[in-house]
Order: structure tokens, then C-alpha cells, then sequence
């Protein structure tokens, strides 16, 4: 009973060390949680925060858009461009670009705000695109050994004809891909809306989403030729040319 008692200031030490130790050991596990809630909380309203200024940087290039629109037939195509600067302060620079071609077009050096798009004729476009699509089918026609058709009376018009629904399906191509514009806030910061309508910081891309020259331009002004020149051929009581089998890709 002595030796116990006599043990007794021992045994309450070392209980008091094992509670102090796993009190210690608690409240350094509850502060290490507590200090990585705090820190995760801290980066969740940090990201809150740069999202919100993001969002106030681009608040006013968000309301810039431009569009383009074809009109009218294979006699008389013409594209369109209309833009509108809907938020309340001024952009500048304002240019656009085709998605087939890398020259871009300055629409208007500065677009002060409005609530109604403005219209202009896309006219170096026009005629980009009515020089470009006369040339390409030149070169259809005399891949197809049928160029010099083109100075015959009875293939005349229709070849006319033929070049001016190239040109129209060329246009109604180029407005339906759409177009590529750049301009600059009145903070300084140059944005550009890409043909799909997304919104980023920097200019032009180098890179275009479709390229210069396409497969199906020239299958379809083939297809074109086939159908509006062949039958006129094979009735002509005055071509030399031979029979449908000269025809080739």
C-alpha cells in the first residue's frame, strides 16, 4: 500500500503528459485543418474575385459584335457587313476580316455607342470574292479541256451565266462562315470576336479556320459546267469537241 501511494505522484504525471501530449496533438490537427479550410476559402473568393474583374474587363467588348450578310443573285451579289457597339462607351478601330482571306478591312476608326447596327457594303470583299471565283473557274474550265468555249457564240452566255452562279454560291459561302473582327476598349486592351462569336483578348490569329482554296468550290463549279454545258454540246450541230467521254476530272 506504501509502495503504491509512493508511486502515486508518478502515475498522476504521467497521465497529466499522455492528456497534455494528446491535447497538444489535437489542437495542432484542428489548427492544420482549420488553416487549409481558411486557405481554400481564401483561393475559392480569390478565383470569385478575378473572375468578377475579368468580367469588368470585358464587360464592354461584350457588347461589340459585327455580322456579314450576302444579297441578291448571280447577276448582281453583294455582301454586307453591319456592326454595333451596344454598350455606353467608345471602341476603336474596328476592322474585320474573312475567314478565307488573311487581309483584314478597317470598318470605322471609331463606333460610338448605339442601340441600332450600322450597314455598310463590304465592297473590296465583293470584289475579292467575284475575282477570286472567276479565276477559279477559268481554271475548272480548262481542266476540263472546255477554256475555249468561252469564245464560241452558242457556249458564250451560258458560260456567263455558269461564272455568275459560282460567284453567288462563293458568296452565300463567305456569309455563311462568317467573319472575324478586332478593336480596341476604351482601356486600352485589344480584343477580337472570332466567326463563332467568342470573345479573347489579343488580335487577329495568324492561323485561319478555313483555308484559301476548298475541294468542294471546285466539285461544285465542275458539277455546274457539266450540267450547263454539256447538254448545249452534245446538241451542238457545230462543236469539234468529241463525245462526253473527253470530259474528265
Amino acid at each position: 500500500m506504501t509502495d503504491w501511494l509512493g508511486n502515486l505522484p508518478s502515475w498522476v504525471s504521467a497521465i497529466v503528459a499522455s492528456c497534455a501530449l494528446i491535447f497538444t496533438s489535437w489542437t495542432a490537427y484542428n489548427s492544420h485543418w482549420s488553416a487549409r479550410a481558411a486557405r481554400t476559402q481564401a483561393q475559392i473568393a480569390l478565383d470569385a474575385q478575378e473572375e468578377r474583374n475579368e468580367k469588368d474587363k470585358s464587360e464592354q467588348a461584350s457588347k461589340v459584335a459585327a455580322w456579314i450578310e450576302h444579297r441578291g443573285d448571280s447577276v448582281a451579289s453583294e455582301l454586307y457587313v453591319n456592326y454595333l457597339n451596344a454598350s455606353n462607351l467608345p471602341v476603336f478601330g474596328l476592322s474585320c476580316r474573312l475567314t478565307t482571306r488573311t487581309r483584314p478591312d478597317t470598318l470605322e476608326a471609331v463606333v460610338v455607342p448605339s442601340n441600332e447596327a450600322k450597314e455598310v457594303r463590304y465592297r473590296s470583299a465583293t470584289e475579292w470574292a467575284r475575282a477570286y471565283s472567276y479565276d477559279l473557274f477559268a481554271e475548272v474550265l480548262s481542266s476540263l479541256g472546255m477554256d475555249h468555249l468561252e469564245h464560241e457564240e452558242e457556249f458564250g452566255h451560258e458560260i456567263e451565266r455558269l461564272k455568275g452562279a459560282c460567284f453567288e454560291s462563293f458568296c452565300s459561302l463567305i456569309a455563311h462562315r462568317g467573319i472575324e473582327i478586332q478593336f480596341t476598349d476604351l482601356a486600352g486592351v485589344q480584343w477580337c470576336r472570332n466567326s463563332d462569336g467568342d470573345l479573347c483578348n489579343h488580335g487577329f490569329l495568324v492561323e485561319l479556320p478555313y483555308p484559301d482554296r476548298w475541294e468542294w468550290m471546285v466539285d461544285m463549279m465542275k458539277k455546274h459546267i457539266r450540267d450547263g454545258l454539256q447538254p448545249i454540246r452534245d446538241e451542238s450541230q457545230h462543236s469539234n469537241l468529241g463525245g462526253p467521254d473527253q470530259i474528265s476530272d
